[in-house]
């Protein structure tokens, strides 16, 4: 009875209802869909070693602003720097890059390993647009497994900068424990070293 009331006097108030409609777009951008549809589509994906046609896709992630705040290099990159350093470690024997594809092929980042011996250590960024979708642990953990079969390493190391909470529980999340905490630095940072046994 209380419903049928609040709804009659919505129906004939014309003011109410568009209060009502403006406080509603306040609180809802009208994206959930999109939202909803990106989140399916980034749940299932796959890893595929990185090629030459991947370098711009890698450099628009590598200078995301957000990227380049956790970066112990917070400088900008030139392209043609990228393009030597992305020719590079597609050309290493001891690296392995890795892209992340949605089911329809979009990319969703990318992970790369830098191999000593029977240690490697990984380097991981998202595209924006999935940052928020609690994908950074499921590829964390997907990528190191791939690392574990192809190459029989025992040991993932991460270096993370101190303020980077994101990615510190990302890798908790995805199986690895701190093994240090800030008396390591990288370039004068403090970071938490975050360490994967096989």
């Amino acid at each position: 009875l209380q419903a049928a009331t609040v709804i009659g006097s919505c129906l004939s108030d014309r003011a109410m209802r568009q209060r009502l409609s403006a406080q509603s777009q306040a609180i809802a951008d009208g994206a959930g869909c999109d939202r909803i549809v990106g989140a399916v589509q980034a749940f299932h994906f796959t890893l595929r070693p990185a090629t030459t046609s991947d370098c711009r896709t890698v450099y628009r992630w590598a200078n995301d602003p957000v990227v380049r705040a956790v970066s112990f290099n917070t400088d900008p990159i030139a392209w043609e720097q990228h393009c030597q350093w992305f020719s590079d470690r597609l050309a290493d024997p001891n690296h392995l890059f890795l892209i992340a594809e949605a089911v329809d092929g979009s990319p969703l980042g990318q992970v790369r390993f830098a191999i000593s011996g029977d240690t490697a250590s990984i380097s991981v960024s998202l595209d924006e647009q999935v940052r928020t979708l609690g994908l950074g642990a499921r590829l964390i953990r997907q990528a190191c497994q791939e690392i574990i079969r192809s190459h029989g390493v025992a040991r993932i190391i991460a270096q993370v900068k101190m303020e980077n909470k994101r990615s510190h529980s990302a890798f908790f999340r995805a199986g690895f424990r701190e093994i240090s905490d800030s008396n390591a630095s990288v370039e004068k940072e403090n970071v938490v070293v975050w360490g994967y046994e096989a």
